[in-house]
């Protein structure tokens, strides 16, 4: 359930269709710099190439999530069919969860 905001070879940035409080930067094959503090305090600073950087913005500036800040925070719209395909799934990958013998197909 990802929502690609931008993409190369090297990164993809991305939303989560159940979650508008965060968006995610996985990068791969891609040389950064990161330091991490070691004071107690909950910084990272990575530096990116600014090449990454650029396809990063434009991708997010063209997204429909920046166009519109109501979204930010708002609840999550997710069909019944998307939830079936989501809880279908967690059923497969936490069988241990659905101990109970109830099946969520019971076809």
């Amino acid at each position: 359930m990802k929502k690609t905001l931008a993409s190369s070879d090297t990164f993809h940035f991305y939303e989560r269709n159940v979650d508008n409080t965060k968006v995610y930067l996985e990068f791969e094959e891609l040389e950064i710099d990161l330091s991490v503090k070691r004071n107690g305090r909950s910084i990272i600073k990575m530096a990116i190439p600014i090449e990454e950087w650029r396809s990063i913005t434009a991708g997010w500036s063209t997204s429909d999530w920046s166009k519109d800040v109501t979204r930010d925070y708002s609840p999550i719209k997710i069909s019944k069919e998307q939830f079936d395909i989501f809880l279908s799934k967690f059923q497969n990958q936490h069988p241990e969860v659905f101990m109970d013998g109830h099946d969520l197909n019971p076809e």
